[in-house]
């Protein structure tokens, strides 16, 4: 018998690498263990035990049980070292059980090892709920050097052991074996015609070609090109959909024999478009020669418009080039794939002696049975989305429409919610008919506060005691204004006295409802001091306001949680005041330009701790917070996405699935350790213990205890070389006293040390330890009256490095008993790479030089600014830069920061209401240059427009700023405008050698738009909240 068994898995084997040599693309792989055998399966380690068993099984007859789990990297694996080809991708999938009592994460892992050595790679994880059967899948492509000596399929639960699990219905598939849901266009040019594409352009011809192809036979040549925008395209027009996002992937070739750009965009004319428009979803990417390159990007159709023309085509600033097009593929990604998980705990229930989970729905929501019954499983609190507000509920005047807002009140009542009013008074949404009179002009107060009454005791009225909660007055607070109230038409005809009127009005239609002021950005300080003293003020007055409602649309990275607290913490000490989290979604992007097709796995993970770390303060003030509501169901249905990205802001995926989010809120076990990651930059420096000046261009690494910063390391680089300056706050002098650097030079993330990691561990005392000393080029320990400095010179052998590259590291402080690190929280370093941070190579920002000189403020160039070497905003966050520029002198004294500058504009507009959509000049200044994530107390962000008018952002006003403008002529002709500044330092006083963290900005304006943004340094556009893009200003004599 067991002959027959061996003899019939060898048949197998062979079967399987005979049709892997016909062809892998059309590859199954199927492990379903009904032989009653392992088929090939065996523990991860020595010690693990495999059974096939009867008691537990997805269906059929078999599965295979994993015990004897004693490290929870314990699981089984198979070989498919000669089934799997590289560079294709397959779909793997499997589906596992566990016997643990409490939810438990499940990964599907790779283990390649080849010449350069072993690496681990996460294909697919998942969080299984205890004896359910769940499927893990993920895509798999894969790569090696020189020669594969093993590839390894590992099925593992990472976090834990103690526990038995059980995998059944294992399968791999080849990409001609996986199917495309939601695929609307799939141009592969395998039928030998040209599938609906066309030739763009007078004597452009497109010729279906074998000569080379991505993938099959065949691929669409482009030839006969003499402008720009010649190229091939596809009429979509009758294609996509309005109200859907799409996946857009092509394929492009060319053999010129050199580098060249090919542009992939989208030709379009809504209802709405007064002309056709070119909207880049790729622009000029670089394809180099004989080589196939993807262009990817997404397109979304906006809801409320009706398709005229969609085009999607393929150009080249080249006229003359020709190329080739092969594997279009356009994807629905607003499909639906799965049904929400019933199994998963109630958010609501898990925060039940807290305080109520809400979320924002659109009225969709109520009438499909599946969402409307998540609802209920997880929430207590519904808020309609758009619903209630003014021009859904009154579009013309006195023709009220409830019949939409009746239905969530309905559904609220019938499944026992609350429902919060969202929202009576708001600048934006509120048909402009409120505003006019009959005759078209201006409405008087007396009219408009007759409208406004009427509104707010119509709507209040009818719901009284049935809506718990309303958002009076939304967004009422412009923190650029001098007295903070936003211009809105409500402010421009009554005044503030709206706001007063509005909350009063509402408690007379409803006494016993709760009455709120609603508004984003509260965590910003100056914005965060304007609400507290409007609804002080309110209250002293006897207004009848009884909270304050905090937007929260944050992202990952802002604000500090820290912030949102102190908002918190100010507005609870109003009495009678309590706190409502009124829209709360985390963006995953921090700066314009980042797109993601899927969600990465790490940027979940972030967003898993962050929204874990502010509900944990929440919680802290259950006694203020009454009531936390979201702002969507799932990402497909987030307002984020009308910005023309796809967004991944909730806790839930389109599909219904909880993502890493909600686990961080109802089991925090499960999450994956929280990689930290960060940019090295550029630079060398002199081992000596003196901080040089490539230091400051570094993003500093801080050590956290959970209390205070402990240690901060900066990191640089130079060709192969990677130099750190540390400093470690520790008053007291012990034996013990040590920092450890910690390196993984090929970044491999493995659950064991390998050959090329690496450690120095660095006593106070001057003692060295190392696993492999030779790479320590140099090093120095000084002493300081707070703590010691570090710094050392690391040589990297194992992989060549440069911009991009991405290398393991870790720092951990040792003080007595006490061991804090910045990535590997566990602080085991020396068993496992796993948790290591990571730190891409990056080029250090820009240096720029400042003399010393006092000038007089009048908007003329002095004399001293002509010895200095002029600054220019060469990097374009928005728009192009063509004809607008600016160019920016420096000085300085003890006391302040010099700056003249002129911007070459010849259409100069203050017509917006937001100071920054106005033709303006903006400084930037960290005077300690700490390089951090948000503003910290000496950090401040000035603007002044063409006109001299001054407006501030965090951590600046006018005590601080003396400025003049001029403007530029040419004859007559309005050609720009002259700024200077004396900006007075708010913590510290200057002298010769400093290096400041600094950064100019123009904003460009037309028609009441901002259509550009220009700076010194940062390319991304969030120096208005970060300043470590910020660049380097050298104060010299």
């Amino acid at each position: 018998m067991l002959k027959k068994r061996f003899s019939l898995l060898f048949l197998i084997t062979f079967l399987l690498i005979l049709s892997i040599t016909i062809g892998s693309e059309d590859l199954t792989l199927y492990f379903s263990f009904e032989n009653g055998s392992e088929e090939g399966f065996l523990g991860t380690s020595e010690r693990v035990k495999l059974s096939i068993v009867e008691d537990v099984v997805l269906d059929g007859k078999y599965a295979l049980k994993v015990h004897n789990r004693l490290s929870s990297w314990d699981g089984c694996r198979v070989s498919l070292t000669y089934n799997l080809l590289p560079e294709m991708n397959y779909l793997v999938s499997a589906f596992v059980y566990h016997t643990s009592d409490k939810p438990q994460p499940f990964q599907i892992v790779a283990r390649i090892k080849d010449i350069v050595g072993e690496r681990f790679e996460l294909i697919g994880e998942t969080i299984a709920m205890p004896k359910v059967w769940k499927e893990i899948k993920g895509n798999f492509k894969f790569n090696y050097s020189v020669y594969l000596e093993a590839l390894d399929l590992m099925i593992v639960s990472p976090n834990e052991s103690g526990f038995d699990f059980y995998v059944d219905k294992i399968q791999v598939l080849g990409p001609n074996k996986v199917s495309s849901p939601g695929s609307v266009v799939n141009s592969t040019f395998e039928s030998g015609t040209v599938e609906n594409w066309e030739a763009r352009g007078d004597g452009v011809k497109i010729l279906v070609r074998d000569n080379v192809a991505k993938t099959g036979k065949y691929s669409l040549f482009v030839t006969g090109r003499t402008r720009s925008w010649h190229g091939a395209q596809i009429n979509l027009s009758k294609i996509l959909e309005t109200g859907k996002s799409y996946d857009i992937s092509v394929w492009v070739y060319q053999s010129s024999g050199e580098t060249q750009k090919i542009t992939l965009t989208m030709q379009r004319k809504f209802d709405i478009d007064e002309k056709t428009r070119y909207e880049t979803i790729v622009w000029q990417k670089s394809i180099p020669d004989k080589t196939w390159v993807e262009l990817s990007g997404s397109y979304n159709v906006p809801l409320n418009v009706k398709i005229e023309e969609l085009i999607l085509y393929v150009e080249s600033p080249n006229t003359n080039l020709e190329f080739y097009v092969d594997d279009v593929k356009v994807t629905d990604r607003t499909l639906v794939l799965g049904q929400p998980e019933w199994e998963i705990p109630s958010l609501a229930e898990m925060f039940k002696g807290y305080f109520k989970i809400g979320v924002a729905i659109p009225f969709k929501v109520l009438i499909n049975p599946v969402e409307a019954k998540m609802v209920v499983k997880h929430f207590n609190s519904i808020t309609s989305e758009n619903e209630m507000k003014p021009e859904s509920l009154q579009p013309r005047e006195g023709e009220f429409d409830f019949s939409k807002a009746d239905a969530y009140v309905k559904f609220a009542e019938e499944n026992g919610l609350v429902v919060r009013g969202h929202t009576l008074v708001w600048h934006s949404q509120t048909p402009n008919w409120f505003f006019v009179d009959k005759d078209g002009k201006p409405a008087s107060k007396e009219l408009l506060l007759k409208r406004l009454e009427n509104h707010i005791k119509t709507v209040v009225g009818r719901y009284k005691g049935r809506v718990y909660a309303w958002d009076v007055v939304n967004e009422a607070i412009d923190e650029a204004q001098p007295d903070g109230f936003r211009r809105s038409k409500w402010f421009e005809i009554l005044g503030p006295e709206y706001i007063e009127k509005a909350f009063i009005w509402a408690h007379e239609a409803d006494p016993n409802a709760k009455l709120f002021y609603n508004d984003y950005n509260t965590e910003i300080p100056a914005k965060r001091e304007f609400i507290y003293k409007l609804v002080k003020s309110l209250k002293e007055k006897g207004v009848p306001i009884h909270g304050v409602g905090l937007q929260c649309h944050i992202n990952i990275s802002w604000p500090e949680i820290e912030e949102i607290e102190n908002t918190i913490k100010l507005f609870s000490t109003i009495p009678g005041i309590e706190i409502h989290i009124t829209e709360l979604d985390m963006s995953v992007y921090t700066q314009a330009g980042e797109e993601y097709k899927t969600l990465p796995r790490d940027v979940a993970v972030r967003q898993g701790y962050r929204y874990r770390k502010l509900f944990d303060m929440l919680k802290k003030y259950k006694n203020v917070v009454t009531n936390v509501t979201f702002w969507g169901l799932k990402d497909d249905y987030s307002w984020l996405n009308q910005r023309g990205r796809f967004n991944y802001p909730l806790l839930f995926d389109k599909d219904y699935q909880a993502k890493l989010a909600y686990w961080a809120l109802v089991s925090p076990n499960v999450l994956p350790p929280l990689i930290q990651s960060a940019k090295m930059a550029s630079g060398q420096a002199v081992v000596d213990g003196i901080e040089d000046k490539s230091y400051k261009s570094a993003i500093p690494v801080i050590i956290n205890d959970g209390e205070r910063d402990v240690a901060v390391v900066k990191p640089i680089w130079y060709m192969s070389k990677i130099f750190v300056f540390a400093e470690v706050f520790d008053g007291r002098k012990d034996d013990t006293d040590c920092l450890t650097v910690f390196v993984d030079q090929n970044n491999a993330k493995s659950p064991y040390l390998q050959s090329d990691d690496v450690y120095f561990k660095f006593y106070r005392n001057g003692k060295i330890e190392s696993n492999f000393a030779p790479m320590l080029k140099n090093y120095t320990i000084r002493e300081k009256e707070t703590g010691y400095t570090i710094e050392c010179e690391i040589q990297i052998y194992a992989i060549p490095i440069g911009k991009g590259s991405k290398i393991g590291m870790d720092f951990s402080m040792i003080d007595g008993e006490k061991v804090v690190s910045w990535s590997d929280h566990s602080n085991q370093q020396l068993l496992s790479t796993i948790r290591y941070g990571t730190l891409e190579l990056e080029e250090a920002v820009k240096l720029a030089q400042a003399k010393k000189g006092s000038p007089v403020v009048d908007a003329l160039m002095d004399d001293l600014y002509k010895s200095v070497d002029p600054i220019e905003t060469e990097t374009a966050v928005m728009g192009k830069i063509e004809k607008v520029k600016g160019k920016a002198w420096i000085l300085w004294d003890e006391d302040h920061i010099y700056l003249y500058a002129e911007v070459s504009d010849d259409d100069l507009d203050d017509t917006a209401t937001n100071p920054w959509e106005q033709d303006s000049f903006e400084i930037f200044i960290d005077e300690n240059n700490a390089k951090t994530a948000s503003y910290q107390a000496d950090d401040a962000q000035y603007r002044v427009n063409f006109k001299n008018v001054q407006t501030f952002g965090t951590g600046a006003n006018a005590e601080y700023i003396n400025s003049a403008t001029r403007l530029l002529r040419d004859g007559e002709k309005v050609i720009g405008y002259a700024v200077e500044v004396a900006i007075k330092m708010k913590t510290k006083r200057l002298k010769v050698g400093e290096v400041i963290g600094f950064d100019i900005q123009v904003n460009n304006a037309s028609k009441g738009m901002r259509i550009g943004i220009y700076t010194w340094n940062d390319p991304v556009g969030d120096n208005w909240r970060d300043t470590r893009r910020f660049g380097n200003l050298e104060l010299i004599q």
